[in-house]
């Protein structure tokens, strides 16, 4: 079964929530088109090209799901990489990057076994109780099984290819991962590293004669920390704080802080060969607070957030607060 004591990402598709451990994850991409399977097993959607490389795409919901429903034609894909395989699973949004062991994130057994029963599926690892719905743990081993009883051939050419160009971003060789958001028209990114978890709906309790940089105090589950603001910092208005507001958590050090977001994007790999020097297209100002600039072309460029930048920020030493979270491996 797919190991259930490290950090998992967590996705929804069809109105349910999914996750497989973080560690497996390589980018999400835009499925631009794919070519159809026919099989006795349904979630297995077809294949489609990414890097050279051909992706069985499946469909995490009719996978897991006892009563069937028609799949819809993908339009983006989470890339994983498992046993020797790597898997695209049909996604329509990132959710939050969560530690199953964490106390606060409590199986919840009701719920939880009530779903697993219901569905019956071999390729459920366990269903959790998260934020008052199931979420599904995928169990990547018997998914990477079911696949290759099915696809013999195209593993085969696709691990040859993977050896040139994905096994570096799945060893950490050359390349890093970031998990990307956005403030106002900036695409910016933090080094998973220091991405402990991304949440929305807290509430901040403000601060008064304070820089504009520091928004207030959040309460998260009983720990309370800074809530920071860099967009002043970036050259844009500062974020609204409303009943929605989007957070990452990030550590540094040993410190926890808040920082305030527009919208959470995606997890990418990034090669070190793509990074430029943020001197050369941002101000001193912002380069405060940006360590990289990498060019994806459109809709926009990449910056790459120095995360010692934000906690190095003068008005938030007295506010630092030792996290009780491991920061994200």
């Amino acid at each position: 079964m797919t190991p259930v004591n490290k950090k998992h990402f967590v996705f929804e598709y069809q109105s349910e929530r999914f996750a497989v451990p973080v560690e497996a994850v390589l980018e999400l991409t835009q499925v631009e088109s794919f070519t159809p399977y026919h099989l006795e097993t349904p979630a297995l959607r077809g294949t489609f090209a990414h890097r050279g490389v051909l992706i069985p795409i499946v469909d995490p919901y009719v996978l897991t799901a006892s009563n069937k429903r028609e799949a819809v034609a993908p339009r983006a894909a989470l890339i994983v990489h498992f046993s020797d395989l790597t898997i695209g699973f049909t996604i329509d949004q990132f959710d939050t990057v969560l530690d199953l062991n964490s106390a606060t994130h409590h199986r919840d057994e009701e719920s939880g076994e009530a779903r697993l029963e219901e569905q019956r599926s071999p390729y459920i690892s366990e269903v959790r109780g998260f934020r008052d719905t199931p979420l599904i743990v995928l169990d990547l081993q018997r998914i990477a099984s079911l696949l290759k009883r099915h696809i013999q051939d195209q593993v085969l050419e696709q691990k040859e290819v993977r050896s040139r160009d994905l096994v570096q971003a799945f060893e950490g060789t050359g390349r890093s991962l970031y998990l990307s958001f956005e403030l106002e028209h900036l695409r910016l990114a933090a080094p998973v590293s220091s991405v402990i978890e991304a949440i929305e709906g807290y509430d901040v309790t403000p601060l008064y004669k304070v820089p504009p940089a520091l928004r207030g105090l959040l309460n998260l589950r009983g720990t309370v920390i800074a809530c920071v603001d860099i967009s002043t910092g970036l050259e844009l208005s500062p974020r609204p704080l409303e009943e929605n507001s989007q957070f990452l958590i990030l550590r540094h050090r040993g410190s926890d802080i808040a920082l305030c977001v527009d919208r959470i994007s995606s997890i990418q790999t990034i090669d070190q060969e793509e990074i430029f020097e943020a001197n050369s297209v941002v101000s001193s100002e912002m380069g405060k607070f940006i360590e990289g600039v990498v060019e994806q072309g459109q809709p926009s460029t990449l910056f790459l957030l120095s995360t010692s930048g934000v906690f190095s920020l003068a008005e938030l030493q007295p506010f630092r607060r030792e996290g009780g979270h491991e920061a994200l491996s």
